[in-house]
């Protein structure tokens, strides 16, 4: 048990040092130093960095299934796409472990590990709003609406600290629902509530 606990420690630090820093930036001798381990001692739990670093990976990124498993009964396609979608946006708000590393993953020269973040953790969000999509509009329009919705939202989080200084009146806004609202808007995906 002790064996466990301590794994799960230092992929819990690891994983907030890779977020800070970066794969890149961050050596088995580095994570030693913060885990007060020699980097012995962390190759006794993990064959190298990489294998350290897909595990963590593989951690984060399943922390997002719990936003995909959204009660379906009842719900319009419309407000459960918009339910699905304030979901996401509220995840990559609050969860900024998994969105940091993300983030440094999606703009990574590492093919490799870009294959393996989309399989794992990109995959299971885009396939679930296009079913939502897929509900609502022609299969023609689908694809390309699915890009720019997934584009807005990973693009609206990343930029969100830029928002935030170039809107100098305070008209940025940090809530899911208003910034989901503001992709629906501008993507021209009609609101729930407006409904016939």
């Amino acid at each position: 048990m002790h064996n466990t606990s301590k794994k799960q420690e230092i992929l819990l630090r690891a994983a907030n040092l890779f977020a800070e820093r970066g794969y890149e930036a961050v050596s088995m001798r580095d994570l030693g130093k913060v885990l007060q381990m020699t980097p012995a001692n962390l190759y006794h739990h993990f064959a190298d960095k990489e294998a350290l670093y897909r595990e963590i990976l593989l951690g984060v990124f399943a922390r997002i299934q719990g936003v995909l498993e959204l009660p379906t009964k009842g719900e319009s396609p419309k407000s459960y796409l918009r339910q699905l979608v304030c979901n996401i946006i509220a995840f990559l708000l609050n969860d900024t472990v998994f969105t940091r590393l993300m983030f440094r993953e999606l703009s990574s020269d590492c093919h490799e590990r870009t294959v393996f973040l989309v399989e794992n953790a990109l995959r299971p969000i885009y396939d679930k709003i296009a079913d939502s999509l897929a509900q609502l509009f022609d299969s023609r329009v689908v694809t390309n609406m699915l890009d720019m919705l997934v584009s807005s939202i990973i693009g609206y989080v990343h930029m969100s600290q830029i928002f935030s200084i170039l809107h100098r009146d305070g008209s940025y806004v940090t809530d899911s629902e208003t910034i989901t609202s503001r992709i629906l808007a501008a993507l021209t995906i009609p609101e729930a509530n407006s409904e016939a």
